[in-house]
């Protein structure tokens, strides 16, 4: 068993590091951690500190995928609790009073079990994943729990590549596009059709 685990990690590893788009990132994590441990409800929440956010774009609920991006603030439920805390948590079964002993206020359906870890680079948090169960308690426990926190820690860095590669193709285009814009203009009389050019890019 502890060699098939290491054998998926390092298959995944080997096929994260070839993905620097975020949505190819996110399956491959998702294909991987759910070789391992059921994750038949899993999710991935992505935070935005400047917006006080996340946004969940992977949200698999009995083994289909939610195509359907969710956004809440970043203090609500468990997945708040995990960007606060830093720290991962797995809540065996009686969800309802663990909620209140900790103070969390529930979001969508409760869970018979479930099992959180942030995503960490370094001390900076960029999100959380979880898998949960609402049919079976007792369905994780420190096994599964050591898994998802070896899983976060490539998961953490794959996706934060993939977000800063696409920030610098967006980057890249505007720029791009504002220096033909600029060309245009040096080459042209015509100020209107430059300005709706401009326009269309703002």
């Amino acid at each position: 068993t502890r060699a098939e685990e290491l054998a998926v990690l390092n298959e995944l590893t080997q096929k994260l590091s070839a993905r620097l788009d975020t949505d190819q990132v996110l399956q491959e994590i998702y294909k991987g951690i759910a070789r391992l441990i059921d994750a038949k409800n899993f999710y991935i929440g992505l935070y935005y500190p400047e917006k006080n956010e996340i946004t969940f774009p992977l949200n698999v609920t009995e083994s289909i995928i939610d195509r359907s991006i969710v956004t809440i603030r970043a203090d609500q439920g468990l997945t708040g609790h995990l960007l606060r805390t830093r720290a991962p948590l797995f809540i065996q079964d009686n969800m309802a009073e663990v909620l209140t002993s900790l103070g969390i206020e529930t979001v969508g359906e409760l869970a018979k079990s479930w099992l959180g870890v942030p995503l960490l680079l370094g001390d900076q948090v960029i999100g959380a994943m979880a898998v949960q169960s609402y049919t079976q308690a007792r369905l994780y426990g420190e096994h599964e729990r050591d898994l998802l926190i070896a899983f976060a820690g490539q998961a953490a860095i794959s996706i934060q590549n993939a977000r800063l590669f696409s920030e610098t193709e967006r980057r890249s285009y505007e720029i791009s596009t504002l220096a033909e814009i600029a060309n245009e203009i040096a080459a042209s009389h015509e100020l209107q059709p430059t300005l709706m050019r401009i326009a269309e890019h703002a």
